[in-house]
């Protein structure tokens, strides 16, 4: 559907294209060109990440996997400029930019953005520098994307009324693009808050036992049969506590299916905007104990609501009529006067 979509919507389109104008390589124009370079030059990568090995399966050939490192060292690096750059673009003139002028009105948003990496490096447990450089670099897009926005309404600028008349006639696609970038700056800083921050303990517990993980306190209940439509289970209990408060129950299964022979595990998740925590029960280590696997990933949900309103985004830029239909220009129409 991807693929396929794409190349015969281009194949469809293409001949109603025109080729455009010269342009500055500082410009909009560029910025653009440069933002697909980079977006085509992440998804080959990725392609790459995922199909080889499976070709490499179909050829007979040694196995290989292909795991986070490779994504880390090829397409992290891609992506890390391109985020810098969509905040920059949206501020550049059409066909000639003023980069200089650009970069002078995101001063605010680097200098809050600088404040926020180092914010999270002192507050964070640990060396690590990805971090603070992710959060960073959400922030500033954040940022950038706001500021875009107050400049075209020239918000403190003008009166209210006119602040109001400007944002009101905005194209559809402008707030498309505004939805998109605020919801990639979202999805980034929930990246890495679920993979920088993210802790997995792995205990033999038995009923009675705690463990805590950061806030939060894991009590183990104990384990208990549990019957299904077409399962027998066991299901374990855990109460958890957060800074001594109850905060939720977790209730983790292993499942016998009575299609299959081997058991499967049901994760008990709860989730909330500062991230999600998991419990799993694993096997039996002795007559009253079970492996136990508890999890923290923090930010989880931001990489919804930045999925969401990436797609909410170009839902909205694919309704303005500017990119169905083509509109002609209305020019004023002069009457003409006698002598």
């Amino acid at each position: 559907v991807a693929l396929g979509g794409s190349f015969g919507l281009f194949a469809w389109r293409a001949p109603q294209l025109n080729a455009g104008g010269l342009f500055a390589p500082i410009s909009r124009e560029g910025a653009l060109v440069l933002n697909n370079l980079l977006l085509a030059v992440g998804t080959g990568t990725v392609f790459a990440g995922t199909i080889i090995p499976m070709v490499i399966s179909i050829l007979g050939l040694a196995p290989i996997s292909v795991g986070a490192p490779y994504y880390a060292w090829t397409f992290v690096p891609l992506m890390m400029p391109m985020v810098l750059l969509m905040a920059i673009g949206p501020l550049l003139g059409w066909k000639r930019g003023d980069l200089p002028g650009a970069l002078q009105r995101l001063a605010a948003g680097g200098v809050i953005a600088l404040l926020v990496a180092g914010y999270t490096l002192h507050r964070q447990t640990g060396a690590s520098l990805w971090a603070p450089l992710g959060i960073a670099l959400g922030a500033w897009l954040a940022l950038g994307t706001v500021i875009e926005w107050i400049e075209r309404v020239k918000l403190f600028r003008v009166r209210p009324r006119e602040n109001w008349n400007r944002a009101r006639h905005l194209p559809r696609a402008a707030y498309g693009m505004t939805l998109a970038h605020l919801g990639l700056a979202i999805a980034v800083i929930g990246m890495t808050g679920s993979t920088a921050w993210r802790v997995e303990r792995v205990q033999v517990m038995k009923p009675g036992d705690s463990i805590s993980i950061g806030d939060y306190a894991y009590h183990f209940d104990g384990v208990m049969p549990a019957r299904g439509p077409n399962y027998l289970a066991e299901r374990a209990g855990f109460t958890v506590t957060r800074d001594g408060k109850p905060y939720t129950t977790l209730y983790p299964e292993r499942r016998q299916y009575e299609v299959q022979e081997s058991p499967t595990t049901e994760a008990a998740i709860q989730s909330s905007i500062a991230g999600d925590i998991y419990a799993v029960i694993g096997d039996r280590a002795g007559p009253d104990s079970w492996t136990v696997r508890i999890y923290h990933q923090p930010l989880v949900p931001w990489l919804w609501v930045g999925g969401a309103l990436m797609a909410l985004g170009g839902l909205t830029s694919l309704s303005d009529r500017r990119y169905r239909i083509g509109v002609p220009n209305r020019l004023p129409v002069v009457q003409a006067t006698g002598a």
